[in-house]
């Protein structure tokens, strides 16, 4: 089987949650979610058609809740594996928007 490129006008779906029910009615499965990393590169993620609320929020954790709720990882790695990647990588994500770099440090340090 092949992708299908399908693309709901507005009248068909005005928020994310009608936009999942139009594409689930018709088959969906996967959305693909394009963004660009900390490096500037362009990449893009197979998001589970259940998370795609959180996607359309813009939710740092729709890859963590993509690869959980994927049985392939969970038929692979287990789900104890599984739940504790997710949970390492929550976990990273969030120590991360703690930290402060030295690049913050120096510009907004100056402005006082």
């Amino acid at each position: 089987m092949s992708p299908t490129l399908i693309e709901p006008s507005c009248s068909q779906a005005t928020d994310a949650a009608q936009l999942k029910a139009d594409l689930i009615s018709r088959g969906v499965r996967y959305a693909l979610a394009s963004f660009v990393d900390l490096h500037g590169v362009c990449k893009a993620k197979a998001v589970p058609i259940d998370h795609l609320e959180s996607m359309a929020r813009g939710s740092e954790l729709f890859t963590g809740a993509a690869f959980a709720a994927d049985p392939l990882s969970r038929q692979v790695f287990g789900d104890a594996m599984t739940d504790a990647y997710v949970a390492f990588k929550r976990d990273e994500w969030s120590s991360y928007h703690g930290a402060v770099s030295a690049w913050e440090t120096q510009r907004y340090l100056e402005l006082f």
